[in-house]
């Protein structure tokens, strides 16, 4: 595995599956995309582009509702902001290790 990929552990039909995936950078605009939303608007439709973006990361391995029937209500939100985190913390790294390289 190398040092960009992000992995989700979802449970689809009674059995815990782990799905793994090396983002593109398109992953990077698309999360700042949705990171603009305001939380005051914030409804059903935005959580769904939420699941739609890891899906998208994931490169449609699972679906959306896979996704929401697959994870509890607890870990949902936690793990879509930190793969978010993921994502933006190997870009960070990666931009900190080209910098020292030149």
């Amino acid at each position: 595995m190398s040092k960009n990929t992000v992995i989700i552990k979802l449970e689809i039909d009674g059995k815990e599956r782990t799905f793994t995936a090396e983002p593109k950078f398109r992953m990077i605009r698309r999360s700042a995309e949705i990171g603009q939303k305001s939380s005051d608007t914030f409804g059903p439709e935005d959580l769904d582009e939420q699941v739609g973006f890891l899906t998208e990361v994931f490169d449609h391995q699972f679906t959306i509702d896979d996704y929401y029937d697959g994870i509890s209500s607890q870990d949902g939100t936690r793990e879509f902001f930190r793969i978010i985190g993921e994502l933006n913390g190997n870009t960070k790294k990666t931009l900190e290790e080209t910098s020292k390289n030149e």
